[in-house]
C-alpha cells in the first residue's frame, strides 16, 4: 500500500544517487529490481521485516538470499551521518523507516544542510559579488591611465592652431582612483553586513527551510 513510507524509501535512494551521481538500485525489471535491492541491503529476516517475509510466502515468493554490502563501500566520500541516514531511509520495514519530521531532527541535516554549507555558499556570494566590482574598478582605472598616457608628439604649431581653432570639452574619466577606492570600501563592508544577516536569518528559520527542501522532493514523485 503506498504511503508516506514509500516516499521516505525513494528520498534514501535519491540521496544515494546524489553521492554516487548512479541509481543505487538500477533494477530492469520486478525481479532484477528485488534482486538488485537485497545485492545491496540483504535479504530481509524475520528480524527486519516478519511482516513482509509473511506476505512474500502468502504468493510462495523467496527473497534472493544475500549478505548485501556496507554502503559506505559503494559511497565512499558520504559522511557517516549520510550512510546512517540513507541505511534508516532504506528499511525494509516501512515502519522502520523515520519519518520527514524525524528526518530533520538526523545529524545530518543539522549539519550538513542548515551549518556550514548556507555560511559557504553566503561567503561564496560575496566574494563573487567584490570580484566583480573590483574588476569593474580595475577596468575604469584601466581606461583612466590610457587617457592620460603618452600620444605621439606633434608639431608645435599644429598643436596651436588645433587648440585656438576649436577646444572640445576634454573628457573626463568615469572614476577617480580614490573615488573608487572608497566606493570599494563601502561595498566591502555593505556586503560584509549582508552576509551576517543572511547567515543569521539562515540559522534562524532553517527548520523551515528543510522542510520546505523535503516537501519539494516529495512533490516530484506526486506529479
Amino acid at each position: 500500500m503506498y504511503n508516506s513510507a514509500v516516499d521516505m524509501w525513494a528520498m534514501g535512494a535519491i540521496m544515494a544517487e546524489l553521492f554516487t551521481l548512479r541509481p543505487l538500485f538500477p533494477g530492469s525489471s520486478e525481479a532484477d529490481e528485488i534482486y538488485k535491492i537485497c545485492s545491496i541491503i540483504g535479504t530481509p529476516n524475520e528480524t527486519e521485516w516478519a511482516e513482509g517475509l509473511k506476505l512474500a510466502s502468502a504468493i510462495n515468493y523467496q527473497f534472493p538470499q544475500l549478505t548485501g554490502v556496507h554502503l559506505s563501500v559503494l559511497m565512499p566520500s558520504a559522511s557517516k551521518d549520510a550512510i546512517n541516514i540513507i541505511t534508516s531511509l532504506c528499511s525494509w520495514d516501512p515502519c522502520k523507516r523515520p519519518t520527514a519530521l524525524e528526518a530533520l531532527q538526523h545529524p545530518f541535516f543539522q549539519s550538513c544542510i542548515l551549518g556550514t554549507s548556507e555560511l559557504s555558499l553566503s561567503r561564496f556570494s560575496s566574494c563573487i559579488m567584490l570580484v566583480a566590482y573590483a574588476s569593474y574598478l580595475f577596468f575604469q582605472l584601466r581606461c583612466q591611465h590610457k587617457f592620460y598616457g603618452p600620444v605621439d608628439e606633434a608639431p608645435v604649431d599644429e598643436v596651436s592652431n588645433s587648440s585656438t581653432a576649436d577646444s572640445p570639452e576634454e573628457e573626463v574619466p568615469a572614476i577617480s582612483k580614490w573615488k573608487a577606492i572608497g566606493w570599494h570600501a563601502i561595498l566591502t563592508l555593505w556586503v560584509s553586513v549582508l552576509s551576517g544577516y543572511l547567515v543569521d536569518t539562515i540559522q534562524e528559520h532553517r527548520t523551515h527551510g528543510t522542510c520546505l527542501w523535503l516537501l519539494l522532493v516529495s512533490s516530484c514523485f506526486q506529479l
